[in-house]
């Protein structure tokens, strides 16, 4: 079971059923996350940095305040996802979706983020 505040870096998490679980302020640096369901997870505060996010669904996360700084985002599903203050600096993202580019650019912080066939869905 995981709780909030836990250290669980470079714990392996792939392909596991993290649905609706409580992420706030854990530790996940060099974690893998890939094929990983965080659908609903609440992440606030969460350390991400250098995590493997690959094909992972992050629908509906709230990242609020998150480190996801040079993470590597591929085919991660961002739909719904809340993003205020996360951090993106040097992160890898590749084919990752995200439903709003606005809330993206205007929340996140993107520095030296590159956007490779990175898809974006239009603001409601």
């Amino acid at each position: 079971m995981v709780n909030e505040a836990q250290n669980l870096h470079g714990e392996n998490f792939s392909d596991a059923n993290l649905r609706g679980v409580n992420l706030t302020e854990a530790n996940l640096t060099h974690a893998n996350l890939t094929d990983a369901l965080l659908v609903r997870a609440v992440a606030v505060k969460a350390n991400l940095t250098r995590a493997e996010l690959v094909r992972a669904d992050l629908t509906g996360v709230d990242l609020t305040n998150a480190n996801v700084a040079r993470a590597t985002l591929i085919d991660t599903n961002f739909t719904d996802a809340t993003l205020l203050n996360a951090d993106f600096s040097n992160a890898t993202v590749t084919g990752a979706y995200f439903d709003d580019y606005e809330k993206l650019t205007g929340d996140a912080t993107i520095t030296g983020v590159h956007f490779e066939h990175a898809r974006f869905g239009s603001a409601t």
